[in-house]
């Protein structure tokens, strides 16, 4: 009775925290893809990056909102980014990003990210504890 009990828990945490996770990533996609796609525009128009630098990750809509997400968290930060071999995004890139644009929504995708990051691991835990047998 009781292992039933901490099964359904760890079940319901799991699956919840899940549900909630992917649907708030869509949310965030759904409100902030046009602003992110600015803040592309903006970088191209500078001849900080070109099109083709991003564009892969702009077609894949949903999937590719986090990566391009990542890009700018990187420089807004100040990190050098390597496009390729031989080019760079600057540190400096994120200046000109924060003139433009407000972008602090970034800090909560990030909790979001780490909200199913403790989904997974509960998760994995679960799955541990199953197959050590504790849970039977």
């Amino acid at each position: 009775m009781m292992t039933d009990i901490i099964d359904l828990t760890f079940l319901l945490i799991m699956v919840s925290s899940w549900i909630y996770t992917l649907v708030v990533y869509y949310v965030y996609y759904r409100k902030y893809r046009a602003e992110l796609a600015g803040v592309f525009q903006l970088l191209i128009d500078h001849s900080i990056i070109h099109f083709e630098d991003y564009y892969f990750y702009e077609q894949l809509g949903v999937p590719g909102f986090g990566y391009r997400v990542s890009i700018i968290s990187m420089i807004l930060k100040g990190r050098r980014i390597p496009i390729d071999n031989k080019r760079w995004i600057e540190p400096e890139a994120g200046e000109l990003i924060r003139k433009h644009y407000d972008l602090s929504w970034i800090r909560g995708f990030y909790r979001n990210g780490y909200l199913m990051g403790l989904g997974l691991g509960v998760g994995f835990i679960y799955a541990l504890l199953d197959k050590i047998g504790f849970l039977s």
